[in-house]
């Protein structure tokens, strides 16, 4: 009897391995970035707002508050490689994506996973 009954959560617990190791795991959503507090004395971050796709560059300041509007038909995720942002697009979300430009440089915005560019962000020193 004992046996039989090891045996069975044998079974059982095998199967339970077996059906976590296939399920699908949920996408977790990117965090968002919030603009980063302004020291006293210094002056106010400017806000950049842009439409996507575009063929003329974003151009960005350090330290500016940078709103992408990124319209797409199919869901997709705006991705800016260099600087660690990404988040959802598609029909049904906002798209909007929102981040505070802290390194110079000439970013690549990209739509993943067909990774179609859309725009550059220009963010100037």
């Amino acid at each position: 009897m004992a046996r039989q009954l090891a045996l069975w959560v044998a079974a059982l617990l095998f199967i339970g391995v077996i059906a976590t190791a296939i399920a699908p795991t949920p996408e977790r959503p990117a965090a968002p970035v919030f603009p980063a507090p302004t020291p006293p004395g210094a002056p106010p971050s400017r806000t950049v707002d842009a439409t996507l796709p575009s063929q003329t560059p974003v151009d960005a300041a350090l330290g500016d508050v940078v709103r992408l509007h990124v319209s797409t038909e199919q869901p997709n995720r705006v991705r800016v490689a260099g600087l660690g942002v990404t988040a959802p697009v598609g029909p049904g979300s906002e798209g909007l994506v929102e981040l505070v430009t802290d390194q110079p440089g000439r970013w690549t915005v990209r739509l993943q996973p067909a990774g179609t560019a859309i725009g550059v962000l220009e963010v100037s020193g």
